[in-house]
């Protein structure tokens, strides 16, 4: 045992032996392996827990076709703040600032039972500071929409309205 590690030559060299073949690097499979290990330990984590979704915005989950809302085990409506355009940045920010400890609020006072995912839609400066300050701290989703045209005669016109349609939820991942 060299500081603590029990090394396994034979193990050592059928890796060494692996790599070589496949052209690639110690680091590369070392890499691979890991990415693949917390993967695995992950998934075993969320094994039987159920899906929460925090949306924050300004459309409320009760207006949501059973399509949208399929999937989340249970949804938790946070009401999107009122921006002012004329704000500063630092201003946003601070709101920013105070939604993110309202839903860590939300999340502390849950179950460890729940795999927790956030719907964030609204004005743009606040999401873009609100994914860029805390994009490590969740997991992002968006639901995804078709735009369907509908013609409606009205007397002698025809206006055209637009409908969007609930495709799936899309997780952000940078």
């Amino acid at each position: 045992m060299i500081i603590g590690i029990d090394i396994n030559i034979g193990l050592l060299r059928k890796i060494e032996d692996y790599c070589s073949k496949r052209e690639i690097s110690l680091c590369e499979f070392f890499e691979l392996a890991s990415e693949k290990f917390f993967n695995e330990i992950e998934n075993k984590l969320l094994e039987g827990k159920m899906k929460l979704l925090i949306n924050l915005s300004n459309h409320n989950s009760q207006s949501w076709s059973e399509k949208q809302k399929s999937g989340w085990d249970k949804i938790i409506d946070v009401q999107f703040p009122t921006i002012d355009p004329n704000v500063s940045i630092n201003d946003v920010s601070k709101i920013v600032q105070d939604y993110f400890v309202k839903v860590n609020d939300i999340i502390s006072k849950l179950d460890s039972e729940y795999d927790v995912y956030l719907n964030l839609q609204g004005e743009f400066s606040f999401c873009y500071l609100f994914l860029l300050y805390y994009y490590p701290c969740f997991k992002f989703v968006i639901p995804t929409t078709e735009r369907k045209v509908i013609e409606v005669k009205d007397g002698d016109k025809v206006v055209k309205q637009s409908v969007f349609e609930f495709v799936q939820w899309r997780e952000i991942v940078i």
